[in-house]
């Protein structure tokens, strides 16, 4: 049953956010690709859209 959703952000990597959790990132593995119910794209979407969310996950894995 779909309930929730998640963003792609590339390089196999997911912003999952589960219902009543934070937000995390994930690896796009098979077991999330056998429960994807659905994928939609905006039609204006462009990847410069997603500069600050890389960004974010770029300056968050170097603290790590």
């Amino acid at each position: 049953v779909p309930n929730h959703a998640a963003i792609y952000c590339g390089d196999g990597e997911l912003l999952h956010h589960i219902p009543e959790q934070l937000s995390k990132r994930e690896r796009y593995t098979d077991k999330w690709q056998r429960r994807t119910h659905s994928i939609w794209r905006h039609r204006a979407w462009r990847a410069s859209a997603f500069t600050g969310i890389c960004n974010d996950f770029a300056a968050a894995s170097a603290c790590r």
